[in-house]
């Protein structure tokens, strides 16, 4: 059994537990259980647990510190979406796109975590951005437009082009997102469970971060001097130094002033990095030590670069729906997003379960999942009513910040949700933000590096020996690594004679996310063997053991309304309701012992049908 997850107030400033002694020390009041100290590089002891609410003040800092984890890559997806769309040639045009992104995206990341699958998962554009890039690849190069000496004629026609194309783009998004509502609200995606396993969960999530490091290492290529300094502070203030507690004014329950100790640099090592390098930066523009020059990489870690957008954009926007004019539909790009959405419920079920494995949480059972893809679905629709460019979906990258920081609380997410819908009004903020240079987020992305580690750990529960293990998981990382990059080299090498036909092709087999899990889900399914070599039993072992860290599973309910949902007999048969207790048809049994699950002639067969705290485990796999 893991240990429960330390409660703030044992580990942050000791602040309800300590009072003062007659000698003026500070003492811990004495508590009806034990907590121990956790060891520094165990990730399953966490400060803030899924279920644990910290201080205000260190939830918006925690809120704060996600935000600026997640706002490099929703600027810079936003602003090469714009670029693709053709807007760049208009600044305030771009910030009026940054700040919707904002808006949607918090949005977003605070009804998954308050009512989708309920675990601290920032929301942003995941899988749809490779499927949105080569639509927009596939349209052709944007019309020449001069910036400040264009004339009517130019802006005229570049703004019928960037039109068209976020038009076109908002239609398909607001279309495809219902499968996503369908899939979460009719339960297909509970349904689909019996057959995800390790090795099916694996592939889209290593190539998530795999494909975010991509990115992170093209940015960090403008300076690699800046961009090893950032990634350097985050491991060195969450390793090395996550152990050291520095003095800090605090106060306790009788509002006593006193100076007690806190763990900042294990706290808040994305924020001390992003901040420090900042400040440097600043320095070095000011002394004139970057060079001047637009053509030379270095140019870009200069502060000053974006001053202008800063002071062209005006204080306040209100993003909102049809703003940039009716959605349409075509066949090539609804069909496009289409392929986006199944990538991306892959990839988000694979993050669903990273995050409640990095949050020492009990899988997520059935509903949750159902659930979460729902909101999910629900975020795409607002995506395409606003206009974003973008669809929704579960933001790998910050999951793997749960492992630098040990702060896994679901109020985490919503503070950051909150804190991204606030900047997306106040557009000068969200201006400034976006100076920071972009070897600087390039530098702290390449911290997502742990969500790569924390999809190959799946892998800890298959038979490794196994020949057939062994070319499931080389073949799908490979196909889903090289088959896209191929595509993205030759866009128009699928030639069938239809054009909708071809663009469909193309942008499924683009999407590496959606390749590689589709591959990993169909041999690990189709090819036999035992379900002790597929790690199936382990899997859900340990899904077991874990469901004892929280207060069982309902840590997955609502946050109001159970009272009634228990009461509701309509409730029990809602797929993404905490009291669905599954389809008539799966048979209510036990799990059979190991030497069952292999039928004769070696076929694979489980009948089993758990059920433990209102979750179910389905009946074959």
């Amino acid at each position: 059994m893991l240990q429960k997850p330390v409660q703030e107030s044992d580990t942050f400033l000791h602040e309800l537990r300590d009072k003062p002694t007659q000698d003026g020390e500070e003492v811990a009041e004495s508590c009806n259980h034990e907590v121990k100290e956790p060891p520094v590089n165990d990730t399953r002891q966490l400060i803030y647990g899924l279920e644990d609410v910290p201080p205000w003040y260190a939830a918006i800092a925690f809120g704060f510190q996600q935000f600026l984890a997640s706002f490099g890559s929703i600027i810079a997806a936003q602003i090469i979406i714009g670029m693709k769309m053709c807007m760049s040639f208009d600044t305030v045009l771009m910030g009026r796109l940054i700040s919707t992104g904002f808006l949607v995206c918090g949005i977003a990341t605070f009804l998954q975590s308050t009512f989708g699958c309920r675990l601290a998962i920032i929301q942003g554009s995941g899988a749809f951005f490779v499927a949105v890039f080569t639509i927009l690849d596939l349209k052709g190069p944007c019309p020449m437009v001069t910036p400040g000496n264009a004339t009517q004629e130019e802006l005229y026609i570049a703004d019928e082009e960037w039109r068209s194309r976020m038009l076109e783009l908002s239609g398909a998004i607001l279309i495809a997102s219902f499968v996503q509502v369908v899939l979460g609200s009719t339960g297909c995606i509970g349904l689909l469970l019996r057959y995800i396993g390790p090795m099916t969960v694996t592939p889209p999530l290593t190539l998530a971060g795999l494909k975010v490091t991509t990115i992170a290492v093209n940015m960090c290529g403008d300076h690699w001097g800046i961009a090893t300094m950032t990634f350097g502070l985050v491991v060195l203030t969450s390793q090395y130094l996550a152990s050291f507690s520095i003095p800090i004014p605090a106060y306790n329950s009788q509002k006593r002033f006193y100076i007690g100790r806190a763990r900042i640099f294990q706290l808040y090592p994305i924020i001390i990095a992003i901040v420090t390098t900042w400040i440097f930066c600043w320095i070095l523009t000011v002394a004139d030590v970057f060079p001047d020059d637009p053509t030379n990489p270095a140019y870009n870690a200069r502060t000053d670069i974006k001053n202008d957008a800063l002071f062209a954009t005006p204080w306040f926007v209100a993003p909102y729906p049809g703003q940039w004019g009716r959605p349409y539909i075509t066949a090539g790009a609804l069909l496009g997003v289409t392929t986006g959405v199944f990538g991306s419920v892959i990839d988000s079920v694979g993050d669903y379960y990273a995050c409640a494995r990095l949050s020492s949480a009990p899988k997520p059972p059935k509903h949750a999942v159902n659930r979460g893809i729902l909101i999910e679905g629900i975020a795409c629709i607002l995506a395409g009513a606003w206009g974003t460019g973008l669809g929704m979906a579960s933001y790998s990258e910050c999951i793997g910040n749960i492992g630098l920081t040990r702060v896994a609380s679901r109020t985490v997410a919503q503070a950051a949700g909150l804190i991204m819908i606030t900047f997306a009004f106040f557009a000068k903020i969200g201006a400034v933000f976006a100076t920071v240079p972009y070897p600087i987020i390039g530098g702290s992305l390449i911290g997502s590096s742990l969500a790569i580690g924390v999809g190959l750990s799946h892998l800890q529960f298959i038979d490794m020996n196994s020949t057939r293990n062994l070319l499931v998981v080389g073949f799908s990382l490979s196909g889903g690594f090289g088959i896209p990059m191929w595509i993205l080299t030759h866009p128009h090498a699928i030639q069938t004679g239809s054009s909708d036909l071809d663009s469909i092709l193309t942008i499924a087999l683009a999407n590496d996310v959606f390749v590689g899990g589709m591959i990993g889900f169909f041999l690990d399914n189709t090819i036999p063997g035992t379900l002790e070599e597929r790690g199936i039993l382990q899997w859900l072992e340990a899904a077991d053991v874990n469901d004892t860290t929280l207060s069982s599973i309902k840590g997955y309910d609502l946050p109001f309304g159970m009272n009634y949902i228990r009461r509701s007999t309509l409730c029990r048969y809602l797929p993404f309701s905490p009291t669905f207790k599954g389809f008539p048809w799966e048979k209510n049994s036990v799990i059979q012992s190991k030497d069952d699950t292999k039928g004769q002639n070696g076929d694979i067969r489980l009948d089993v049908h758990v059920e433990c705290d209102d979750r179910s485990i389905p009946e074959s796999i």
